[in-house]
Parts: structure tokens; C-alpha cells; sequence
């Protein structure tokens, strides 16, 4: 239980008062707390754990289905690897449903790296460093990616159990925005000099960077997929 403590409270730091939070991690204050990536690995473990234990009670894969099926047709949004893959991606398309389960199969091995897409866009919208350093930039991203995939296993869930709700965008926006004033405050109060426009624009620029992530995000994924395509047969 003691064990737990401080992962708990770093937990609630960063959400509550991010911006305390990441004062102490730039400082290199661990007393009470947790790492930036043991509190990243749990989050992200919890959050997927709600997830199957969700799909499980509700007893409806309709989610999940959908997903895979989506996942069959992903090769059409990247042209560029059936020319590197052909054989591999001609199979994909004789049997999309399968394919698209393969993509998710490999995608889930690299689940520990899912705060990456949310770790990047964070960063780069610091850039160029002038008004916070790298090191500090990363903290800052750590600690809003903690309350993103909080927010996204709070969204996983309420698909699968609720999926006109999650596809509505009186539920939607209200979150973004809640997201966005969370990541505006703590910018604002942790860069130094930072306006209110500056601080209000990074969320944006952020929302704006994140399907470019994820594009090359599933691009790396499709193209292992197709690499290992006699193995995944096997």
C-alpha cells in the first residue's frame, strides 16, 4: 500500500496541479512522487485494463470490430508501402478482416509506446526552446500526457458501453475544451513569460500535429505488420 502512495499522489498532481508537478520534476524533487515514466506505464496500463474489462462486462465487441475492420483498409491511406511490400500487401488485400486483426496484434506489442503520440505533438509545440529548455519542454508534455490518457480510458470506456454518447459532440468538445483550459493553465503558469494567446494556442497546435503522429504512427506499425506477415501466419 505504501508503494501506492506516491503513485497515487503524482497521479493526482497531474491532474489537479500539473503545474506544481512539473516544477518539481524540472527540479528533480522526487519526494512522494513517482518517475515521469513509471507514472506514464501505469496510466497507460490501467487505461487499456479499463478498456478490456469494460468490453468484457458489457459482453459487445462492437467496438472492436469496428476498429479491426477499419484497420483491413488502412493500406489504402498508405500507397507507398504496397510498393515496398507487394506480396505482403496484395494477401492484405484478398483478406482485409484478417489483415486488420494482424495490424491490431502488432500494434498491441507496442502498446507501451501509445504516450509517444501524445509525448511528441507536446513537445514540438515548445519548440524552439527558447522560453523552456528541452528537458523541461518533455516534463511538461509527460505531465499533460498523464491526464490525456486518463481522459482517453474515461473515452474508451464510454464508447464501448455507450457509443452514441462517445461519437456525440456534446460529449466530445466539452472534453477537448476541458483538456485545452487544463493545458493552457499549466502552460501558462510553468514557461516562463508566457502570454495567455501563447499558452491558449499550444493545446491547438497540438490537436493540429496529432494526426500527422498518427499517420506515421501507423504507418511504422502497417509496415512491421507486413515484414512479419509469414510469421504473423504462422
Amino acid at each position: 500500500m505504501q508503494n501506492l502512495r506516491p503513485l497515487a499522489h503524482t497521479a493526482w498532481l497531474a491532474i489537479a496541479a500539473p503545474q506544481t508537478l512539473s516544477r518539481r520534476w524540472c527540479a528533480g524533487d522526487r519526494h512522494n512522487l513517482v518517475s515521469p515514466v513509471a507514472l506514464l506505464s501505469v496510466v497507460s496500463a490501467l487505461a487499456a485494463t479499463v478498456a478490456v474489462i469494460a468490453a468484457g462486462a458489457t459482453g459487445s465487441h462492437a467496438a472492436e470490430q469496428a476498429d479491426t475492420a477499419a484497420l483491413g483498409n488502412v493500406l489504402d491511406a498508405l500507397p507507398f508501402l504496397k510498393r515496398w511490400f507487394p506480396a505482403a500487401a496484395a494477401e492484405a488485400a484478398g483478406d482485409p478482416a484478417a489483415f486488420g486483426g494482424r495490424v491490431k496484434q502488432v500494434g498491441s506489442w507496442l502498446a507501451a509506446m501509445w504516450p509517444l503520440l501524445f509525448l511528441i505533438p507536446g513537445v514540438l509545440v515548445l519548440a524552439p526552446w527558447r522560453r523552456i529548455s528541452r528537458h523541461d519542454a518533455l516534463i511538461v508534455a509527460c505531465v499533460e500526457t498523464v491526464t490525456i490518457m486518463a481522459l482517453a480510458g474515461v473515452y474508451t470506456v464510454v464508447r464501448i458501453v455507450a457509443p452514441g454518447v462517445a461519437a456525440s459532440p456534446l460529449f466530445s468538445t466539452p472534453v477537448w475544451l476541458l483538456l485545452c483550459i487544463h493545458t493552457a493553465r499549466h502552460v501558462r503558469a510553468v514557461v516562463p513569460g508566457a502570454s495567455l494567446l501563447y499558452a491558449a494556442t499550444r493545446p491547438i497546435l497540438a490537436t493540429l500535429l496529432f494526426p500527422a503522429v498518427v499517420y506515421f504512427w501507423m504507418a511504422a506499425v502497417v509496415a512491421l505488420t507486413l515484414a512479419l506477415a509469414p510469421a504473423l501466419r504462422a
